[in-house]
Formats: C-alpha cells, sequence, structure tokens
C-alpha cells in the first residue's frame, strides 16, 4: 500500500503500510517499517553486537571516557569546585598552597584536588551563618569541627574524656577477629545456585585487601553468555 498524500516542492510524502499494520508517512517509495519498529530493530541488533563482542565493547567504552576526561578535565574540575565549594579551583588551590598542602588542625597532607587521592581529601571550611571562609581541613576535621561547632554541651564531651582518663575502667574490650561476609562464604562448600566448589568449578581470585573470592565457573560462564 502506498499512495501520494502531500506534495511538498519535489519532495513527495507517501503512505506506507508498516509490517505491524500500522500507516506512516515517508518519502522513500521502498520504505517498509515505521520509526517505532525501525528503532527496536536497532535496538536489538546492537544488543547482540554488545553481547556477541563484550570485551570490544567494553574497550570501547573505557576509551571514549578516558578521551572525555582527559579533554574535559579542567571544565569537570571547574564545574566541581564551582558546585561544592562555591568559589573557583585557582582560589581554592591557593588557599591550600599558603598552608603547605596541610590541614589546619590536624597538619596531615591534604590531596591536590578535594576529595580525590593523595593522603586525604579536604574541605574548605566556612561559617555557616555568615559563608566567610575560614582554612583549608581534612575531611575528618571539618566532620568534626561541624559537630562540635553545632552542639551546645561541648565541654560535657571534654570533661567526660578527662574523667575517664585519670580513673579509666578495668574492663577492657577484646573484639573478635573480623570476618564479615567474607567468612561466613568461606564455610560454604557450594554456590548459590547448588554447583559445588571444587575442582575446575572453582575459580580463586586474590584480592588486594589480602582476602581471596571464590568464584564459581558454571556461573559465570552462563552470566557471560546471557
Amino acid at each position: 500500500m502506498c499512495r501520494v498524500v502531500y506534495d511538498h516542492g519535489m519532495a513527495y510524502l507517501k503512505l506506507h503500510k508498516c509490517t505491524c499494520g500500522s500507516e506512516f508517512l515517508a518519502r522513500c517509495s521502498v520504505a517498509k517499517d515505521c520509526a517505532t519498529c525501525r528503532k527496536a530493530r536497532r535496538k536489538q541488533t546492537t544488543n547482540a553486537w554488545h553481547h556477541a563482542n563484550r570485551e570490544k565493547h567494553n574497550d570501547q567504552r573505557r576509551a571514549g571516557k578516558h578521551r572525555y576526561d582527559t579533554v574535559n578535565r579542567s571544565v569537570r574540575l571547574e564545574k566541581a569546585y564551582r558546585n561544592r565549594l562555591g568559589i573557583s579551583r585557582d582560589v581554592a588551590l591557593q588557599l591550600r598552597k599558603q598552608q603547605g598542602g596541610l590541614c589546619a588542625i590536624c597538619s596531615i597532607e591534604t590531596a591536590m584536588d578535594a576529595g580525590r587521592g593523595g593522603s586525604r581529601g579536604w574541605a574548605l571550611d566556612h561559617d555557616h551563618s555568615t559563608g566567610r571562609v575560614r582554612d583549608i581541613l581534612c575531611n575528618s576535621c571539618n566532620r568534626i569541627l561541624g559537630a562540635i561547632e553545632n552542639a551546645s554541651n561541648v565541654q560535657n564531651y571534654l570533661e567526660y574524656l578527662e574523667r575517664h582518663r585519670r580513673n579509666p575502667r578495668d574492663l577492657i574490650v577484646s573484639p573478635p577477629p573480623r570476618t564479615g561476609k567474607g567468612g561466613a562464604n568461606r564455610s560454604k562448600s557450594y554456590c548459590k545456585h547448588g554447583h559445588p566448589f571444587s575442582g575446575d568449578n572453582l575459580i580463586v581470585i586474590n584480592r588486594k585487601d589480602g582476602y581471596a573470592r571464590r568464584v564459581c565457573r558454571t556461573c559465570r560462564d552462563a552470566a557471560l553468555r546471557r
């Protein structure tokens, strides 16, 4: 089914019948699918390619993100400083340089950029009532200062610590060794789908924190095929 319904100069819009039953307008005389069907077909084709070329697709995404971060690093950092601190990055870094890169309270070395890398992330301390900038603090000191500044009984905290420093209790806390979820999983001999953690079906991955993670090969292969 194809008939001319609108004449716009030399271009003809024709009414076509899609395979799904709907009618649509197109200039091409050989158009077969409507926009909805074409979009669904492109999505299906793209998903199939991603599934068949998972590693290549992930490499392309990582490379693209790296290129974007490299080209737009200064723009992203400037936007982050404006949104989080309310001042430009150059002004914040100049304040940090005047302090020698150290926290104004504990004197620990802070990171180059707020909240990123280095020994410890830093924050721009300011008076919340007036908005006036004070100094550069590490994140830990900034949180502690915020709790103390908003507390009305700071002297009670200091007296409490001093009282227990002079008269410590004989009771000593000895917490058990930390096992967490990993400790519970190490005692299991089957994965959550019932496959045994033994032989060729067991994959051991050594993590950076010193713990080992056990992975079921059958479940991993099934996930990669999906």
